[in-house]
């Protein structure tokens, strides 16, 4: 199967960035004494990501730089409803688009991270 495959170094946060997608391994046995090495980053043309090192899987979560706000959470949150507003009027006049160098369609990725949305929401 084809992917696109790139090389990063995880931070010592165990994070690594590509696309300008922020992606945070999960903390365990496995992933912790990885701070500071090398990880492959498997695109798939599918738009699925894969984090790997030595051929083993890593589990991760994204926070997504470049998500836009969903209109339904501005409706559904009446208290936050300028707030979100005021984000979104913002997104709409970013210009930044993502890497022209793996090969994607846009709109392929998955949400917000969950933690981020719980931040806005209280």
């Amino acid at each position: 199967m084809f992917a696109w495959k790139e090389e990063r170094t995880l931070t010592s946060n165990l994070t690594v960035q590509y696309d300008k997608v922020l992606f945070m391994l999960e903390p365990n046995e496995v992933t912790r004494p990885l701070a500071r090495q090398r990880v492959t980053i498997v695109d798939y043309p599918d738009g699925r990501i894969a984090i790997r090192h030595k051929g083993r899987e890593l589990p991760f979560r994204t926070f997504d730089k470049l998500q836009k706000v969903n209109q339904a959470a501005i409706v559904e949150n009446k208290r936050l409803g300028e707030v979100l507003a005021y984000i979104a009027a913002r997104q709409k006049e970013q210009t930044e688009g993502r890497s022209k160098k793996a090969p994607r369609r846009q709109g392929q990725r998955s949400g917000i991270c969950s933690r981020s949305v719980e931040r806005f929401s209280r």
